[in-house]
């Protein structure tokens, strides 16, 4: 879907950098839309909701760090990032404003605004899931990202952690179990399940039927067969692993 999102102007490429950022944080579309430069700390690969100045629901406040295998959104977001900075945008300024205020900046007192609604973000997601042909809503985006969660966590802990990424407060893991967790103790099971060479227990079954030859070869099941072996195989080596 990525991939097959236009970027030749700069409405394209803020719209495409709005998909991606909801893949990379999970944040909803109201609070994706009031986001501003300073709630991202992309040395940390950290994004912050900050209720008193973005809509968030129940006006609640926290810390996401980057999801694991959102690796190519989180370059689409770098770039748009890159692109605001040579803008002459500073931390206040929205990182997804109105069109019209997506301009080289001067020496302008007032910053530039957040957009009003979440309406050009669902716009974006129709736009972008029109192009393979399913329906996917920003709202879905939280789905997909539980449903990773479902796959690359094995342990309550870590099932713990990842509900709090999302910003859940009452998960089924409670503190009964773990107590209360950090947000450091969640970044260090968030960074841990990013490991390259981590893969689930759906991966490493196409990984077995790829050595056994169970697909076609050339087809998309194969080529991404192949690519998580070799992901596995430079893990193990020691060697460095390619995006």
């Amino acid at each position: 879907m990525l991939e097959k999102m236009p970027d030749r102007t700069i409405a394209a490429r803020r719209d495409r950098a709005m998909v991606a950022c909801a893949y990379t944080s999970g944040l909803r579309a109201a609070a994706l839309t009031t986001l501003r430069l300073k709630h991202i700390d992309l040395d940390k690969k950290e994004l912050v909701q900050d209720a008193t100045e973005m809509r968030a629901k129940n006006g609640k406040s926290f810390r996401s760090v980057f999801f694991p295998r959102t690796e190519a959104f989180q370059k689409i977001l770098i770039i748009w990032l890159s692109e605001l900075a040579a803008l002459g945008f500073t931390q206040d300024d929205a990182v997804f404003p109105e069109i019209v205020h997506l301009k080289q900046r001067g020496p302008e007192i007032d910053s530039v605004p957040p957009m009003q609604s979440s309406s050009a973000v669902s716009c974006a997601f129709d736009f972008a899931t029109s192009l393979i042909g399913r329906k996917c809503t920003p709202h879905s985006v939280r789905d997909t990202l539980k449903v990773l969660g479902d796959e690359l966590c094995t342990s309550p802990k870590d099932r713990k952690a990842w509900s709090l990424n999302l910003g859940h407060a009452n998960e089924e893991i409670t503190e009964i179990y773990y107590g209360k967790m950090s947000d450091q103790q969640r970044r260090s099971i968030i960074e841990g399940l990013s490991t390259v060479g981590w893969l689930t227990a759906k991966e490493n079954a196409m990984v077995l039927d790829f050595y056994e030859s169970r697909f076609e070869r050339g087809n998309e099941e194969y080529n991404m067969a192949k690519r998580l072996a070799e992901r596995r195989a430079a893990v193990r080596e020691g060697d460095e692993v390619l995006e």
